[in-house]
């Protein structure tokens, strides 16, 4: 038989079927027999008409009124309307595509849809509304999309005859050429290629990519994972086969792609590709090479070379190098030649910086590199040398943004005369870690190491930050996007919004732990989350732990391994949280009869007798401290007969009474707004916003002392740059007892800083510059149980509605790393001698 032929048999008896079981769904829901025919006269002429809701209740349980006509309501799924016509599901008083009246509020009518009107379906996967058609919500990711599908058997034919819950399809049509729909990640209402109508805001909805569309598929997938025009790719290895990462600025043009793409995301394109705006200063003489070059142009070329050059130092090498140093670009030019170094060793050479470069890279990696794991996304460095110097800031296989005015010179060794200014690194994975002032540098006697604690002297273009020397920085999560797991899949929900305190949590004996977050939302919006990691910092999971409460701050964890989440508004209450979230929230009676709760920390020297300490973020709060009776675990902070009594402080000394009334009138006097609290060894500290005090009570003894926070006064200054000058908030240790690291709440420079308890001395970790955190607060501070991963968020981050508490793209989570893949606590090369501080 004849393929076309037996095609339209196939057709025709599938087209029979369809009719047939159409007819007895329509005989079952109490509607005649004969099919009932669309009317498909002008939308402008329908006038919507409304079924009541009891009326649709008792005709629902009679079979007479469904299915409904074109603008009729109230509708609950696509079953309910006649023929094709599709349940439009409204919020409030959204208009009514093709109809027109008064349409009651959030009652639902049926439409004779446009192929590529914008419709919300649902988000409902036991409803089975999946696949989504073509510019239909709410999708998570590609799978909840059509895919193409071709006419193999009439078992396929069949198998779409039913798809939606309640509703009947006619047989499906010929292959599609674009192939399968993908799920387009939306901003509030950003318009869908292709699709119409306005849709809901923030929804995501399934399209057909046109080609060469610019697509956000998602942050951080991995190495090899984004396509032609497709982002938010970080360095080229994200790039499939020979593409590149174009790091762009707001909407630059991406050469060969369409659409203008998210704005500041990075997508990847041909090798040959470039930005379509020009130089700013082009020259006579462009310089195109594919290949390093052993003498460069005499000024700055009108279009910068696709491959890296190899410039000349003072005695130039009469050999190429080998290999380009760097993978990603430097934003802006240097006004004078910045030097760039490989990974110190423990061998530091006494001889003075050489002018010329080393000509051949040695033979053998460091004995002591530690292999790296396939799954891990830590990235170590690839060239270690035998002579200890800085590490290497690869350079770059794009070019950079704006010609320098002479040729920048990359050596092997350090030059005398360094930059003044700290190098600018893109956003990348990989470890780029600038020299700031290498002929003064004392190199630790450690080997390896490559961290500079305090300096800053590393600028993350793409997230508007400086970090320290030595460190890496990727985006795990932002708020209102779903998180790519491990296994490909994209999380079920999107991160929480205003992410506040955090802690994590080890899960099982193969180094697996769970990031647990507080979601500051007001107006039962809050609640806690968790973050799984595997031992290789590789999300596998995220899920809701708790839910409806409001203003979840801060936290502590308890001894045996829970986590304690307070609410920080005039009724809140502290939750005891499972991180695997096995066991279900409960309330604590830590809270009393409520309060604006912080942050909790326990001694726990007597492990049979835990006492709890709990913070209240007011002028008029009240420090508490809770003595349970001995009870061991979970119910520990849930029986009754336990001790609560508060804190009073004089002028050189404290005590605890069951006076709250006297204590809120010590805090008002002493310590007002208290936010973090850590115990350790029979000292408890804790934290003023208001007075930027730090206060260290020492339980034993009865006594407390009191230092400021806040550099530039009473002689205090950070050793190294940065300007702790704003409100302390959260206080958290890490591996090592001596330190203790601070988040910053209010300011322009926002920052994670620490204090080494023994010596006195502060330091910055990281500090952000860009004016998108100007009045932002660091939060989520907390440290993967080996200490190597430090996790930190911005709880806006950016986003318009800071202020308001229920502004769902609030807040970005970042994980930070040291290249030497030591702890934070670790050791550290010597800040150099002319930094602030030294």
């Amino acid at each position: 038989m004849e393929p076309k032929l037996f095609l339209a048999l196939a057709l025709a008896s599938a087209v029979t079927a369809h009719d047939n079981l159409f007819r007895h769904v329509r005989h079952r829901l109490g509607a005649n027999s004969a099919p009932t025919t669309t009317d498909h006269s002008p939308p402008s002429a329908r006038n919507l008409a409304l079924v009541s809701t009891a009326e649709d209740a008792a005709a629902e349980a009679r079979g007479s009124a469904f299915p409904l006509g074109e603008c009729e309501g109230n509708c609950k799924n696509d079953g309910h309307c006649q023929g094709e016509l599709r349940c439009f599901k409204r919020l409030d008083f959204e208009v009514v595509p093709g109809c027109s009246g008064q349409a009651a509020k959030g009652v639902n009518y049926c439409i004779d849809r446009p192929e590529d009107f914008l419709l919300y379906v649902g988000n409902d996967k036991d409803r089975d509304i999946f696949p989504l058609g073509n510019c239909e919500a709410d999708c998570d990711n590609d799978n909840d999309c059509e895919v193409g599908f071709r006419l193999d058997s009439w078992a396929e034919i069949c198998s779409r005859c039913s798809r939606r819950s309640g509703r009947f399809h006619p047989p499906p049509p010929p292959p599609r050429a674009q192939g399968s729909l993908v799920c387009f990640l939306r901003q509030d209402n950003e318009a869908v290629p292709g699709c119409s109508g306005a849709g809901r805001d923030g929804k995501d909805y399934c399209f057909d990519r046109p080609s060469n569309y610019l697509f956000l598929k998602g942050n951080n997938l991995g190495v090899g994972r984004y396509g032609l025009c497709e982002g938010d790719c970080d360095r080229d290895a994200d790039c499939i086969g020979t593409l590149v990462c174009d790091q762009r600025d707001g909407f630059e043009d991406v050469a060969g792609c369409s659409g203008r793409g998210r704005k500041n995301r990075d997508y990847c394109r041909e090798p040959n590709g470039a930005h379509v705006s020009p130089s700013h200063s082009p020259t006579l003489n462009p310089v195109i090479a594919s290949v390093p070059t052993n003498s460069p142009s005499r000024a700055p070329t009108l279009s910068p070379t696709t491959a890296p050059t190899n410039p000349p130092t003072s005695s130039p090498s009469t050999n190429l190098t080998q290999k380009p140093l760097t993978e990603n670009p430097t934003k802006l030019p240097s006004s004078s030649p910045v030097v760039f170094t490989n990974s110190p060793t423990s061998n530091p050479s006494n001889a003075l910086p050489t002018t010329t470069p080393t000509n051949h890279p040695t033979p053998a990696p460091s004995k002591t590199l530690a292999k790296q794991p396939s799954e891990s996304p830590i990235n170590f460095t690839n060239d270690p040398t035998s002579i200890p110097t800085m590490q290497v800031q690869k350079s770059t296989k794009s070019p950079s943004k704006l010609p320098s005015s002479s040729p920048a010179v990359f050596t092997n060794s350090p030059t005398s005369n360094p930059s003044n200014e700290p190098t600018l690194k893109p956003f990348t994975d990989s470890p780029m870690s600038p020299t700031k002032s290498p002929t003064s540098l004392t190199v630790s006697p450690i080997p390896n190491v490559s961290f500079i604690r305090g300096d800053l002297a590393v600028k993350i273009l793409y997230l508007g930050i400086n970090v320290c020397t030595g460190m890496s920085v990727r985006v795990v999560a932002r708020a209102n996007q779903r998180i790519l797991l491990l296994d490909g899949r994209y999380s079920a929900s999107k991160f929480h919004a205003m992410p506040d305190g955090a802690q994590v949590f080890e899960t099982d004996n193969d180094g697996g732990y769970v990031y647990v977050s507080n979601s500051e939302m007001k107006r039962d919006l809050g609640g806690v989350y968790g973050l799984h990691f595997d031992r290789y910092g590789n999300v596998v999971d995220y899920m809701t732990l708790l839910k409806d409460t409001t203003r979840n701050c801060g936290g502590g964890m308890t001894p045996w391994g829970t986590w304690i989440s307070c609410e920080e508004y005039g009724r809140g209450q502290c939750y005891q949280v499972d991180p695997t979230g096995q066991r279900a929230p409960e309330k604590t009676i830590l809270g009393g009869s409520g309060g604006n709760f912080e942050s909790v920390a326990v001694d726990n020297r007597n492990s049979h007798k835990p006492i709890f300490y709990v913070t209240e973020d007011s002028e008029r709060g009240a420090l508490r401290k809770y003595t349970p009776r001995e009870l061991s675990g979970w119910d520990t902070l849930h029986a009754e007969g336990g001790t609560t009594e508060f804190l009073v402080l004089d002028d050189n000394s404290f005590a605890w009474t069951s006076d709250e009334e006297r204590a809120r009138n010590s805090q008002q006097q002493h310590f007002r707004n208290v936010e973090g609290i850590d115990c350790d060894d029979g000292f408890l500290h804790f934290v003023s916003k208001k007075l930027k005090m730090l206060f260290v009570l020492d339980l034993d003894n009865g006594t407390y002392t009191t230092t400021s926070t806040s550099d530039g006064v009473s002689g205090i200054t950070l050793a190294g740059n940065g300007s702790f000058r704003h409100s302390p908030d959260q206080i958290m240790r890490n591996t090592a007892n001596d330190y203790l690291y601070f988040t910053e709440d209010g300011g322009r420079t926002v920052g994670v800083y620490v204090l080494h308890k023994p010596t006195g001395l502060r330091y910055a970790i990281f500090e952000a510059f860009s004016d998108m955190y100007f009045g932002d607060e660091t939060t989520g501070l907390a440290f993967s149980p080996d200490g190597k991963r430090m996790y930190a968020a911005f709880q806006d981050c950016g986003c318009e509605n800071s202020q308001g508490g229920v502004d769902v793209t609030c807040g970005c989570l970042l994980e930070f790393s040291r290249d030497d893949q030591r702890s934070f606590d670790g050791a550290t090369l010597d800040l150099p001698q002319n930094t602030p501080g030294q």
